[in-house]
């Protein structure tokens, strides 16, 4: 497992202190001010289900500074700022279809923390669908090969309008239907490398993983997805990048059993992107 921040916090106020200490650390190690670097992007993948689609509140989601969203299925032909709700326009009804229900994710969160400590810059790709599970992202399934048809997409406008491209990223965070159906940790962690095999021959570099958190009313539901989770990192096949949703139901940013409110997205987000950006810089995660 990554050296992720391992105090638990105890309210919102330490949680955003323990962010900004982290950001700190980071920011002493590369001379100020940054330069914004325009010779590349970096295509990241958003995937997985509900937490990472967002089932927040976009308005209370903060501006992104400097991040692009392409969009695949509803726009293929340029880029937009990115916003939320993140994907919102991206539902393929033969493929990665989340019938509407985006409404604001951790995605502006983690671009802005990413580009604040490296000013590398995000063109996100949504591919995330609420309820899924890994069994159906497997090799050949339709989301899978909408998700691969997404990232082609985008690296063929990429070429096209001659935007260098400097790493291929994918950011995962699913697991929640799985622990549902009580998955055991080592199916979950073969159905898991057989997708990330077919990502890694398309072109992906690296996956970062959002780890799930538990299940309101049954703390304990998820720890065989959540182990699988830390067991890929340990085993460096993921670069664990967050935690915190297994905090949220005690610092009350829980609006459901399974979802998380907008602030909680946020501090989910801004934990993923400093650990993001940790990576890109050589330096521990924090």
């Amino acid at each position: 497992m990554q050296n992720l921040t391992v105090h638990r916090p105890t309210s919102i106020t330490e949680f955003r202190g323990l962010l900004e200490k982290e950001r700190a650390e980071l920011k002493k190690h590369y001379p100020q001010p940054l330069e914004s670097k325009q010779d590349g992007v970096d295509i990241i993948l958003f995937a997985g289900q509900s937490n990472m689609a967002g089932r927040g509140k976009a308005h209370l989601a903060p501006y992104v500074k400097e991040g692009y969203e392409f969009r695949p299925v509803s726009a293929p032909k340029k880029l937009f700022h990115l916003q939320e709700p993140f994907g919102k326009t991206e539902d393929n009804p033969t493929g990665i279809n989340d019938e509407n229900k985006k409404s604001g994710s951790l995605v502006s969160s983690l671009v802005n923390a990413y580009y604040d400590c490296t000013r590398r810059i995000v063109v996100g790709i949504s591919a995330s669908k609420g309820g899924s599970s890994i069994l159906e992202w497997q090799p050949k399934s339709p989301y899978c090969t909408d998700i691969l048809e997404r990232l082609q997409r985008c690296e063929n406008f990429l070429h096209q309008q001659n935007i260098p491209i400097k790493s291929r990223f994918l950011v995962w965070c699913q697991g929640e239907t799985d622990g549902d159906h009580a998955m055991s940790s080592a199916e979950y962690k073969m159905r898991f490398t057989a997708l990330q095999n077919a990502l890694s021959e398309a072109g992906i570099e690296e996956t970062f993983l959002i780890q799930i958190g538990n299940k309101k009313d049954e703390p304990k539901k998820y720890q065989q997805i959540i182990h699988a989770q830390r067991e890929l990192a340990q085993e460096k096949q993921v670069v664990l990048i967050a935690n915190a949703f297994e905090w949220m139901d005690r610092l009350d940013l829980m609006k459901d059993n399974y979802h998380y409110t907008q602030t909680g997205y946020n501090l989910c987000g801004d934990q993923a992107g400093l650990n993001l950006a940790a990576y890109i810089l050589n330096e521990p995660t924090l």
